[in-house]
């Protein structure tokens, strides 16, 4: 996965949110995140837990698709998160966006929605991509309030996507045209 460039959200002056490239001291932070009830909760992947910053490092440097891009999201000069574009289909041209805030204390600030901004604006610039997907559980209110603010509309749901606590979850998908 590529490392995207530093890319600073607009408005400015409102949060000071900038998409910074990751770099190997952030993954201690994502280790603390990753491994925090609520983010498991939502994990689309259903990655196993907890993640070791050793599995996080392995993963850090491993090959991955040259055409994903991914940054770390700097808000007030601390990272809080992560945004990027992954699953290009360069026949489609459409790809994946996704992002989460970590840090609790920095959840429901807008800063998901700036973040998202600013990565799809590069999607469409920089990587000729028409179309973006998204998708996240059904219960991640938060999040698919931060996807419609960054223009997705939700286009279906998939069901029995998750299983938690006893019960089937579906994903809310959504999709951004150019």
């Amino acid at each position: 996965m590529i490392r995207g460039p530093v890319l600073t959200c607009d408005p400015v002056s409102e949060k000071g949110i900038r998409l910074v490239p990751t770099t190997e001291e952030h993954l201690v932070l994502r280790e603390q995140w990753e491994n925090d009830p609520i983010v498991i909760g939502y994990d689309l992947n259903n990655s196993p837990y907890p993640l070791t910053l050793t599995e996080l490092r392995v993963a850090f440097h491993a090959e991955n698709p040259p055409e994903a891009v991914a940054w770390s999201i700097e808000y007030d000069g601390k990272i809080v998160g992560r945004v990027g574009i992954s699953l290009v289909s360069e026949l489609l041209r459409t790809a994946q966006a996704w992002v989460f805030v970590g840090e609790a204390k920095s959840r429901n600030k807008g800063i998901e929605a700036t973040a998202l901004r600013a990565a799809v604006r590069f999607a469409f610039e920089q990587m000729n991509v028409a179309g973006l997907h998204a998708a996240t559980c059904e219960r991640n209110t938060e999040l698919i309030q931060a996807f419609e603010a960054a223009g997705f509309e939700q286009c279906g749901t998939q069901p029995h996507s998750h299983f938690i606590d006893g019960n089937y979850l579906a994903d809310w998908l959504g999709f951004l045209s150019r």
